[in-house]
């Protein structure tokens, strides 16, 4: 049962549990603005952080880069839900859940994170691989240990080209990604019998310098 503070509170609904979500929820409770009860709903019951995903590709364990909310949260009063909003009634305030779960608000934050933009290249959407999830950098993992799996090439040039990895944005992720790539697949040629010289890594990046945000 509700108390009379609790049923009259203003409620805050905070849907995303990334660096805008976490943060928002932190700094209103740190504000203790007044009678107010904060809810983060995300779809995962952990935090992705995104610079160090480039770890799991290359062979780190997930731990490395998710960190449970409850965690991140411990000691404050922040009621973390895991769930998928699938829509938002402004008018009504209201915000249903995937399995039909309702959430009340009186305030929404929207923090969803971001996708990734392909700047209009043709094809590179459908051909090549993100890693801005924990789920998507394992399943990049997995196919770069694919290649040293089977491949029936018959010649040099064709081993040359199946082993050739292009990473497209020179940006912190991208120069990451690429520092640590060359000793991951090195690795993994060892362990397939598979002449590492065989191996060729570009980085494609528009401007004129790398990391350019740092």
């Amino acid at each position: 049962m509700l108390t009379t503070q609790e049923s009259t509170a203003h409620r805050v609904l905070i849907i995303g549990g990334g660096f805008a979500g976490i943060e928002c929820a932190r700094r209103l409770n740190k504000k203790s603005l007044g009678s107010i009860t904060v809810t983060l709903i995300s779809n995962k019951t952990y935090f992705e952080y995104y610079p160090a995903l480039y770890r799991i590709v290359t062979g780190e364990s997930p731990l490395e880069a998710c960190i449970p909310l409850s965690s991140i949260l411990r000691g404050n009063k922040i009621s973390i839900v895991q769930d998928t909003v699938t829509a938002v009634d402004l008018t009504q305030k209201k915000a249903t859940g995937k399995d039909g779960a309702i959430y009340d608000f009186d305030s929404l934050v929207i923090a969803l994170g971001s996708e990734i933009n392909y700047f209009d290249i043709p094809g590179l959407d459908s051909l090549s691989f993100g890693f801005k999830s924990a789920g998507e950098a394992i399943r990049l993992k997995q196919h770069l240990h694919d290649l040293f799996v089977a491949h029936t090439h018959p010649s040099k040039d064709e081993l040359v080209s199946h082993f050739h990895v292009v990473v497209v944005g020179g940006g912190p992720s991208g120069v990451e990604l690429v520092g640590n790539l060359h000793s991951f697949l090195t690795d993994l040629a060892k362990k397939h019998n598979t002449d590492p010289s065989l191996i060729t890594i570009d980085l494609n990046e528009a401007s004129s310098r790398l990391a350019k945000a740092l």
